[in-house]
Parts: C-alpha cells; structure tokens; sequence
C-alpha cells in the first residue's frame, strides 16, 4: 500500500498522537506506518525545557513557572471551511499557522511562549500525508521559537479537519501590555504590513495564488511578531498592545473600548502595570464594533488614522490596483495580518523606529482624540471609518 492510500481511518489513535509528538522526517512511510510514525524531528532545544516537571505522555503535563514570573496563555482554532481550505492550503503551512496564530496574541502581550498543546479533530479520509505535513509544520515553527509540544488531543471528526492549539508562555507582571491603557493624544504605531492577508485570500478564492505569491504567503503563512512583542514589553512605555487578526478597523475599536471601560481613556494613562477589571466595563464592546456615525460621543476616546500613512506593500498596491480597489481599503479591513497595534505618548513616540529598526518596520498611522469616532484623514478631510470585520456567525464581512 503507497503513502497516499493511507488515510487517518487506517491509524490508530496512539499512531495519529506520535504524528504530532514526535513527527515523522519524511512524508511517507518506510517498511510500516508504525516505524515512520515513531521516527523522530531533531528538534533545537526550547528555551523553558529545563522547568519541565511532567513531559508529554502521561495524563496531564506538569511545569514550572519562572521566579518573578506569571503563566500567559492563548488559545485559538482553525476550522476547515471556516478559517482554511484543503483545496489551497498547503499542510505544512497550515501546520505552521495553527501555532502562529496563538504565538501573535502572546506576542501582543509582551510574553516569550514556552510550551503547547494541540487538539486535533481528525475526519476518517485525511491522507496520511497530509498529516505529517502539517505536523511537521507545527514543529518547524515551535523550534523557531524553542517551544515544548507538551501534551493534547486526538479524536476523529466527522467531516472536516478542526485544529486547536493553546500556546503557554512567561512574563515579568509589570511588563504585560494589555489592551487596557490607552489615552488621549497617544500616537497610534503598526507593526510591518497591513492588507496582504486579505488580498493572498482574494487571490486563493480566485484561482491565482502565482499571481501574487507574498500576499498569498502572508496568508497561509503569517509571522508572529514575538520579538517585537518582547522589545515592547521591555522599554516600559508602550500603554495598550494588541495583535491585528480582524484587521485594523475592528481591532482599533476593541483597543480604545477596552480603555474607556478600564477608566484610563481621559487620564494620562499608568502605563501596562496596571491591572483592570475589564468585567466592570462600562462600555459594551459591540457598540465599538458599530460603524461610527461622524457625531460627537461626550469625551470618549476616538481616533484619526492618517490614510496615507498606513503600511501597504508593493505587492498589494499592484493587486489592488489590477481590481480597481484601494490598498488602503484592504489595509483598513483586512484581517489575518497579525501585526502588532500599540500606542504610545507623544513623548515616547520617537523611541519607537529605533527600538524596532532591527526586528520589523514600524508605522506612526494616527492619534487618539476624544470624540468617541474612529475617523480617516486624507488630504486634510476627515470620514468615519467603515467596519468590515468578518463574523463568525454571520459568514461575512460588515
């Protein structure tokens, strides 16, 4: 029996579990399924193994936390014709992107990830293959960050392929950046570029991934910003942090709605020390999520993006360019960037290029202001900026 006559009804449970613990080098089986499953990625040493009190194989993992030091956890799941597509993701990528996602919100919080847990719902006709392609992904990228795969869990799915991962990581308590600190007159940075995402899956969508092979690698797969992350983390004066995975118009909404119910939005704002009860919020945050409507909102945090300062690469210039459409537009509304949004005072805000210069590009894209309205500038006219963040429950953008 070849390689690709072998599907997952063929495995046993044990034998799909040794797929994502210990992947196999090469995407075929040798002289039995059972050798090639129980072969073994060399693997760079992860930087927490040493605190490792209960390794992957037994009923639960157990671990030790850092001196001075508190647990960060993230969790996130892919969903097959929900988040990617078998028709055009490549498996090794897509591997690659069930941990890339997790690592982007610890990233957006200031912490190095340790450790991860996979849960994978397996449907009976996923190739063998196939899934050691997207192990293999998984593992690639958790070396580049020296990540532990420490444990998780393997069932069979009825139909389509669900990948969940929850990446665990550490950081010093005063130096967590969380949503909750920006103020008025913060200056609002990006990390790299916005848009590609949305535009490779446009492509994808259409048949044309040659046409615009970075957009589409920005898709499938995307890279966690955990340097930067760090970096930020360390200089002490970032006040609110968050990563762009539904795109810059929503994500911004959610960071200053995340201020006014902390209390810090009119004050000068502490910095990411603080702790917020973000339960006793006082601001609903669907109402941030609503399309502005241009009117005054009594003193509550708002926002001007500079349209012409947004980040947008050459590549999506041109595509948007080949449909007739604005770069900025998909920079606004794209999701799936998972770049990092963070704000700064004003006095802070000429540490930014220099502290980034040697990690990735950074933007300056606009100010906080208090109408409570999240509006573009261009050409010295102000608009109130559109929402176009996909839902999960109503399939589409708006």
């Amino acid at each position: 029996m070849g390689a690709s006559e072998i599907v997952a009804r063929d495995l046993t449970e044990d034998e799909i579990i040794r797929v994502f613990a210990r992947p196999s080098p090469s995407p075929s089986p040798s002289s039995s399924t059972r050798e090639a499953l129980s072969s073994s990625l060399a693997l760079s040493r992860p930087s927490f193994e040493s605190l490792i009190v209960v390794p992957n194989g037994d009923d639960a993992a157990a671990w030790r936390t850092p001196a001075e030091e508190v647990s960060v956890l993230s969790t996130d799941t892919l969903v097959e014709d929900v988040h990617f597509s078998l028709a055009w993701d490549e498996p090794r990528r897509l591997g690659r992107k069930m941990i890339a996602v997790n690592l982007s919100d610890l990233a957006a919080m200031g912490a190095r990830p340790a450790y991860v847990f996979l849960s994978v719902c397996v449907p009976p006709a996923l190739s063998y293959a196939r899934l050691v392609a997207i192990a293999k992904g998984v593992h690639e990228i958790c070396c580049e960050h020296g990540i532990t795969v420490l444990g998780g869990n393997v069932t069979r799915a009825p139909t389509s392929l669900v990948l969940g991962a929850t990446v665990v990581g550490y950081s010093r308590p005063e130096r967590l950046i969380r949503r909750a600190g920006a103020s008025l007159g913060d200056h609002i940075f990006v990390t790299g570029t916005l848009g590609a995402a949305r535009a490779g899956l446009f492509c994808l969508q259409a048949g044309e991934p040659g046409r615009a092979p970075r957009l589409v690698d920005a898709q499938l797969d995307p890279t966690p910003r955990t340097e930067a992350g760090l970096r930020l983390a360390e200089s002490g004066f970032v006040r609110a942090m968050c990563d762009l995975s539904d795109g810059l118009a929503t994500d911004l909404r959610r960071l200053l709605a995340s201020a006014q119910g902390s209390g810090q939005g009119s004050g000068q704002g502490s910095g990411q020390g603080d702790v917020h009860d973000l339960s006793q919020a006082d601001v609903d945050p669907d109402e941030a999520l609503r399309p502005d409507t241009g009117r005054d909102q009594g003193g509550k945090l708002g926002a001007v993006i500079d349209l012409a300062s947004l980040p947008v690469s050459p590549e999506l210039r041109a595509f948007a360019a080949r449909r007739g459409v604005s770069p900025y537009d998909e920079a606004l509304l794209g999701g799936e960037d998972y770049e990092l949004l963070f704000v700064v005072s004003p006095q802070d805000s000429p540490r930014v290029a220099s502290l980034l210069s040697s990690i990735v590009s950074v933007a300056h894209v606009g100010v906080i202001d208090g109408t409570g309205v999240v509006s573009v500038q261009r050409d010295g006219n102000l608009r109130p900026l559109p929402n176009g963040a996909f839902s999960h429950f109503s399939g589409q953008s708006g």
